[in-house]
């Protein structure tokens, strides 16, 4: 099984992106360098949110916590925000 999402105006200005897939493989988040956060749908491959204005800085890090509908993201100044 392979799964493509075009990331389209996605960029966090690092050398990387990583996103990251929640344990149920129900949904993919990414952050963005305008300190955004990204949800799709990893079924449809359909934008499910935006978080916006959520962090200060570009996002570089995302983490679904195992077993639990939270994730972390972290921004470029080590600020960490847990969604639940």
């Amino acid at each position: 099984f392979f799964f493509f999402l075009l990331l389209k105006d996605l960029s966090n200005g690092f050398a990387h992106n990583k996103p990251c897939w929640s344990a149920d493989d129900r949904f993919v988040v990414a952050g963005s360098k305008n300190g955004s956060i990204y949800i799709w749908n990893a079924t449809t491959g359909k934008l499910k949110d935006i978080y916006s204005d959520t962090h200060k800085q570009g996002v570089h890090s995302v983490a679904w916590k195992p077993r639990a509908p939270q994730f972390c993201s972290v921004d470029a100044l080590g600020g960490i925000i847990l969604w639940e």
